[in-house]
């Protein structure tokens, strides 16, 4: 007789929240510090009123550095852990997880593409930000043994330099980094 079973991981182990520093930048490159399929990298860090008083702006913006193809997701969450509400809802398993939240997100397969996030000073608030990188294909045996389903990228977080005053009658010049 043929045996068949099914079943469904319920709790996944994550890697520890990085707390970190604006402006903040890393290169997460490929090998065992790369991004395993269904796999978060958590990163924290603090604002206080003064950070944004003077109109700057939050800027998330990640780039992918290899396997064309696959995606790669970035979530910001202001208070709580970033990620994917519907985690790994499909087709066997319609429903959502519901165990993260974002309220800014993207998502990009490209090799060299970026993910641009910028929350506007007027919604920000003094507290925890958290940022997730996500990959959300799945990490089979395969992929384990040849880093194939491991991916890499660049993520820069920062708040904008405070905005140029324009009064009216007069120009100006500059430009946009």
């Amino acid at each position: 007789s043929q045996l068949s079973f099914r079943f469904r991981i319920s709790e996944i182990d994550q890697p520890e929240v990085s707390e970190v520093s604006l402006p903040f930048n890393i290169t997460v490159a490929s090998g065992a510090s790369a991004l395993r399929g269904e796999q978060y990298h958590f990163y924290s860090f603090e604002l206080s009123d003064d950070d944004f008083a003077d109109g700057n702006s939050l800027i998330v913006d990640l780039t992918k550095t290899n396997n064309n193809g696959s995606p790669i997701q970035v979530f910001l969450q202001y208070g709580e852990i970033a990620g994917a509400f519907d985690g790994a809802a499909n087709r066997k398993f319609p429903t959502a997880e519901g165990c993260y939240n974002s309220e800014l997100s993207c998502t990009i397969t490209d090799v060299n593409a970026h993910c641009y996030l910028e929350q506007p000073h007027c919604q920000l608030l003094a507290g925890t930000y958290f940022v997730s990188v996500y990959n959300p294909t799945p990490d089979f045996v395969g992929a384990i043994a040849n880093n194939g389903g491991f991916l890499s990228y660049t993520l820069n977080i920062a708040l904008t330099a405070d905005p140029t005053v324009i009064t009216l009658g007069n120009s100006t010049t500059g430009s946009f980094n």
